[in-house]
């Protein structure tokens, strides 16, 4: 009876292996799992969790993230990477008149990084390896939506001026945005801080953006 219960229980656990391996190790889903998981940690307190730390929040094999990343380097890359492609997203939905638009805009921006500061604070990470280029090419992307804002609120202004424009925008915000998630300004809860962070941003920036 115990050798009849041991073979059972084996057989059990064993088929119970099986079935995470498969769920886990599936081409879409073990990506988007370990990329969730070393989320979740990141956001825990853990910036740069290692990939059999990774493994084990994914509930998966210590070696399945290697079937996606060659090394933590890479999967912090990657994390980045989809931070940067999720922002993208969210600035194309800014629209309307130029000057609207540019104040959409950095909304958007400030509330993806208040909803999302692990994605953010990885994104800028500066220890962050990029040997193909990939996070540069989609960061020049999201600064590309910004530059373009800038533009079309004066069409009279040079690319240079685009540009240089764009980035004390982008520094203004972005000092502002680590200063909150670092707790260094003054607490308000959910949206309500993100739209005073706009309400706040929204108007500099166009200041910013317009010919003196």
């Amino acid at each position: 009876m115990n050798n009849l219960l041991n073979t059972v229980n084996l057989f059990l656990v064993e088929e119970g292996e099986n079935q995470r391996r498969k769920v886990g190790q599936h081409h879409g889903d073990l990506r988007r799992a370990l990329l969730d998981a070393a989320l979740a940690l990141i956001d825990g307190g853990e910036p740069s969790p290692s990939l059999r730390r990774v493994a084990r929040e994914a509930g998966v094999s210590a070696g399945a993230p290697y079937h996606h990343f060659e090394d933590k380097a890479a999967l912090l890359a990657a994390v980045a990477a989809d931070g940067f492609a999720r922002l993208d997203e969210d600035l194309a939905s800014a629209r309307g008149a130029p000057s609207a638009r540019l104040q959409r805009l950095m909304k958007r921006y400030v509330q993806f990084a208040l909803d999302h500061p692990a994605h953010y604070r990885t994104m800028f990470d500066p220890q962050l390896s990029d040997p193909d280029g990939r996070l540069e090419h989609l960061a020049r992307a999201v600064f590309g939506r910004l530059v373009d804002a800038v533009a079309r609120v004066d069409p009279h202004g040079s690319d240079a001026e685009a540009w240089a424009r764009a980035r004390q925008i982008w520094s203004l915000a972005h000092g502002a945005i680590i200063l909150q998630l670092d707790g260094l300004l003054p607490q308000l809860g959910g949206s309500t801080l993100a739209r005073a962070l706009a309400a706040d941003l929204g108007p500099a920036a166009l200041r910013l953006a317009q010919t003196e």
